[in-house]
């Protein structure tokens, strides 16, 4: 790509974190905790999202269950794997500190999955502190998080007192893929592709050799090739403020070989290149729109903008030539 007069400058930021996926297995009704002892959990000490549940010393909601192999800008779960979030209030009814460590513990049909991290909150909750006990008659609203596999059918969380809760596929909310969503779904023009909470929708594709910039500066493609511009609108249909990075929710490939996105400083169509709401929260309810371009050889066949909920695909005679 070239811009007359003015230099362009792509800004990438690349965030990873260490996994760890699912361990120990169990049978039947006992579960094992993080520590020696078993614990036997009956059928009328399950509860389910929605519930308060008695414990010892405490009492538990849970109010909000999630599974998405994507949380934010963060590298994708293992393949077959998922993220599970659970959010919940906590209250300590008891005239002791209440241990947080090894507290909580998350089963996949009756699989051990261990515990994940995230900085960014889930459900307009931060993380569990598990290395601060919550005091006497204190409360605390927060999430967990756990890898799972892809392929489940209930998820238990359970408390040190043998207090479970059970989830199931109907259970999940908002920021949930779909349950018809996957990688061999494709996508095309006109088309809305439900990914971590966000509705995006491919609503027009262009190609041109000439985008204007200021009044005296235009960018043009490199010799031989073309501009592909991808319009968009992206709906945040989840309950919290959420940030979207297309670099980060797409992998492009031009004729299946991989191809890169191109930033640019110009409005086309009166809208902004997406990398301008990188850093903006899009709040309950709320759109963002803007483009994305790619830079196409001449004769091109195929583009491809590939995720783990499905691929956008745009062929030459859906795009208008200008």
């Amino acid at each position: 790509m070239k811009m007359k007069k003015w230099p362009s400058l792509l800004l990438a930021t690349v965030l990873s974190i260490s996994l760890v996926a699912c361990g120990t297995k169990t049978t039947g009704e006992t579960i094992t905790s993080s520590g020696d002892a078993n614990i036997t959990v009956s059928a009328n000490d399950t509860y389910h999202k929605g519930d308060s549940a008695q414990g010892k010393g405490f009492s538990l909601t849970v109010d909000s269950v999630d599974a998405t192999p994507e949380f934010l800008n963060y590298e994708d779960a293992d393949s077959g794997y998922e993220y599970f979030f659970v959010s919940f209030e906590l209250e300590n009814t008891s005239s002791e500190p209440l241990g947080t460590n090894d507290f909580f513990s998350v089963y996949a049909d009756e699989t051990e999955c261990k515990n994940i991290t995230f900085l960014e909150s889930y459900n307009g909750v931060e993380k569990f502190d598990v290395y601060s006990d919550l005091p006497a008659g204190r409360k605390v609203k927060s999430y967990i998080s756990a890898i799972v596999p892809e392929k489940w059918n209930t998820i238990k969380l359970a408390c040190a007192d043998g207090t479970t809760f059970s989830f199931a596929h109907t259970d999940l909310g908002t920021m949930s893929a779909q349950e018809n969503s996957g990688e061999e779904l494709v996508f095309h023009t006109g088309d809305t592709m439900t990914r971590n909470g966000m509705q995006i929708t491919l609503k027009s594709v262009i190609q041109t050799d000439y985008i204007p910039y200021l009044s005296s500066m235009y960018y043009e493609p490199e010799v031989g090739n073309h501009f592909l511009v991808l319009f968009f609108d992206v709906t945040n249909t989840t309950s919290s403020a959420q940030q979207f990075s297309i670099i980060s929710a797409y992998d492009a490939y031009i004729d299946d070989y991989s191809g890169q996105f191109t930033t640019l400083s110009a409005d086309i169509n009166g809208e902004s290149d997406l990398n301008d709401y990188d850093y903006t929260d899009i709040l309950s309810g709320k759109s963002i729109s803007g483009y994305k371009t790619i830079e196409v050889p001449d004769g091109w066949n195929k583009v491809e903008l590939a995720s783990r909920q499905g691929t956008f695909e745009i062929t030459p005679e859906t795009v208008t030539v200008q």
